[in-house]
């Protein structure tokens, strides 16, 4: 049976993906193919990304376009968690694990607390994915064989890479604190109190100084 299914196994983009890094991978893969074929387009400042074309020519494919649909604009974790139970991913695992090369699915129809768990290679898996590593038939054929292998810092695209893998935090403004105008109107506000309170202090002590004043004129003081 492995004899039947490894040597189709490099022609097939996701499953190399699904073999090298689990489920998630396989949806990154498909995320970058579809990118890199205009099918699927990101907004870079929001990392959401939209169909353009909804042609697909792979059940992952199929799954990671109807997650993302031409008006959702979801981002990648968005449509990683959509997919998670998708049974078109789950056939993708099953085949692989016909094939003697994983042991289990790695999370595809999982709970929510496996999803996207790591896939459990066979022996014959883990001899498939060195030899898929080495193979110089894979090196080069695109920038999705590269992410299928070795995730998404393998992007050479790094504006696409950095837009859909690690997206800038949400701007949130940092306190303006208090406005010009408040601070005037609350200088105002101190400085009226601050100069009352003196000119009542210097009527009072300009009186009792007055009256010091003629007490010495007269030979008394206070």
């Amino acid at each position: 049976m492995t004899g039947t299914h490894v040597p189709l196994l490099g022609s097939d983009l996701y499953a190399v993906a699904y073999l090298a890094g689990g489920p998630r991978r396989a949806v990154e893969a498909a995320v970058v193919a579809l990118i890199e074929d205009g099918r699927l387009r990101v907004t870079r400042a929001t990392a959401e990304l939209h169909v353009v074309d909804p042609r697909r020519r792979h059940p992952v494919e199929a799954a990671v376009l109807d997650a993302a649909g031409p008006r959702a604009r979801r981002s990648i974790d968005g449509i990683a968690w959509r997919v998670r139970t998708d049974a078109r991913l789950a056939a993708l695992a099953d085949g692989l694990r016909q094939a003697g090369l994983v042991s289990r699915r790695g999370g595809v129809g999982a709970t929510a607390e496996r999803t996207w768990a790591a896939v459990g290679l066979t022996r014959a898996g883990r001899r498939e994915l060195r030899r898929l590593r080495s193979a110089l038939s894979v090196v080069g054929r695109s920038e999705a064989y590269a992410v299928a292998l070795d995730g998404p810092g393998a992007w050479a695209d790094a504006e696409h890479r950095a837009a859909v893998f690690a997206p800038p935090r949400p701007y949130v403004p940092a306190d303006p604190g208090p406005s010009v105008r408040e601070v005037r109107r609350s200088h105002s506000t101190v400085y009226a109190h601050g100069a009352g309170a003196g000119w009542g202090a210097g009527a009072v002590g300009g009186g009792f100084g007055g009256d010091c004043g003629a007490g010495g004129g007269d030979g008394g003081g206070c």
